[in-house]
């Protein structure tokens, strides 16, 4: 409920200060935002990090594959430690 509460209070702050900044203000920001993502920098930084975090995603499967490839890991698994929520 909190979270709910949470995500209402924002929406509705939200809500209020566009309406009251206007259309000409959300215009304004979509123009320097659409300026912003034109920018060739921008692409360049985007795809670098695509880039870095498709290896780091890559290197992590092997190292999870290689470390715990063939071996059974469920009497590892301690309940008294585990919290598991519904």
């Amino acid at each position: 409920m909190r979270y709910k509460a949470t995500f209402v209070t924002g929406f509705a702050a939200g809500y209020v200060l566009g309406s009251k900044a206007g259309r000409a203000r959300y215009e304004q920001i979509v123009k320097q935002w659409r300026a912003l993502m034109g920018r060739p920098e921008v692409h360049e930084a985007a795809e670098t990090a695509k880039h870095e975090a498709s290896d780091l995603l890559g290197t992590a499967k092997r190292v999870v594959t290689n470390t715990f490839a063939g071996k059974d890991v469920t009497d590892q698994v301690h309940t008294d430690s585990l919290s598991v929520r519904v």
